[in-house]
């Protein structure tokens, strides 16, 4: 009796005749398939000569951009422990890969601070939340409102989704404190000439510090002590120290943080920081001790403003091509 032919192998075998089949017929080459690389390029208008904050491009490979922001003042008297950055792009057209500070102002971040050893600076910011887009409008001017891109007539043109990207970078991990009182807030070490026993009354010599042996036989300066005369009501002047991280005098041109940017399709669009003189506006800001440092708009280049995206000053166009 023959055995029946295994089905399996009579598919193997037509799988094979045909394959062997449509090698004939393409000459037996391996065709990759290749996928359209987008190329990156920028182009900016050029900063203002005086002192701010900009953008600096160090590189552009292939669909990927690399910059710093960097602050630059020729007169060294700019104070700071904390910078606020807003970012407004199409996320749509534009990822935001990467925000850091690598050996930048105020060290690297989130590393023990060798003046204060504490981790500083603290860095965060909303990346995800910034990649995810928000705000409908147009990607030539980012300020004509759309639904979609049948609503943007310009050639070429596309609806966009404009993120905000906040990041901040800042020196102090909490208010600075006099180590003679820790439950005085100081900005320097002169704040914390403080009175040994009371070491809430300022002073600046230990005169400051005496009192009188008053009624009840208790000093008028130091409460809760007893006395017999005025001097037993004597007190030291001690100058305690304002700890916590220093604040950094910015001289020259110094980066702030870096950004990597990959631009995802073909077209233009910018790239701009946020800017507000409307304190109930999030905008980018330089300060000091928790307070803000009043500067022009345009410190921030280039920009546009927080409430009203048609005020623009200065350009960042980035281009994607096939």
């Amino acid at each position: 009796m023959s055995i029946p032919p295994n089905p399996s192998r009579r598919f193997a075998a037509a799988l094979a005749g045909a394959l062997l089949l449509l090698a004939g017929c393409s000459g037996g080459e391996n065709k990759p398939i290749l996928v359209p690389t987008v190329k990156a390029k920028l182009s900016q208008s050029l900063p203002p000569a005086s002192d701010g904050v900009f953008f600096d491009v160090t590189a552009i490979v292939g669909d990927t951009i690399q910059m710093n922001v960097v602050v630059r003042d020729s007169t060294g008297a700019l104070d700071l422990d904390d910078v606020d950055l807003v970012l407004r792009y199409d996320a749509t057209f534009i990822q935001v890969v990467n925000v850091t500070a690598q050996d930048a102002l105020f060290g690297t971040c989130n590393t023990v601070n060798p003046a204060c050893r504490v981790n500083s600076p603290i860095c965060v910011d909303n990346l995800a939340q910034a990649n995810g887009g928000g705000e409908k409008y147009c990607r030539s001017n980012g300020s004509t409102a759309c639904i979609t891109d049948d609503d943007c007539t310009a050639t070429g043109d596309k609806c966009g989704s404009f993120g905000r990207l906040q990041a901040a970078f800042a020196v102090l991990t909490g208010p600075k404190v006099c180590t003679n009182n820790p439950g005085r807030t100081c900005s320097a070490s002169s704040d914390c000439r403080l009175c040994n026993t009371n070491n809430t009354l300022s002073c600046t010599g230990a005169g400051d510090c005496s009192g009188t042996c008053g009624a009840g036989n208790t000093c008028t300066n130091i409460p809760a002590r007893s006395c017999t005369g005025n001097g037993d009501c004597f007190d030291d002047c001690v100058f305690g120290t304002c700890q916590g991280c220093p604040s950094v005098v910015v001289s020259g041109t110094r980066k702030i943080a870096s950004l990597t940017l990959r631009v995802m399709k073909e077209g233009t669009s910018s790239f701009r920081f946020v800017v507000s003189t409307n304190p109930g506006t999030t905008g980018s800001a330089l300060r000091k001790d928790t307070q803000d440092i009043v500067v022009p708009k345009d410190t921030f280049f280039p920009n546009v403003d927080g409430d009203n995206p048609s005020t623009i000053d200065g350009d960042i166009v980035v281009t994607g091509t096939l």
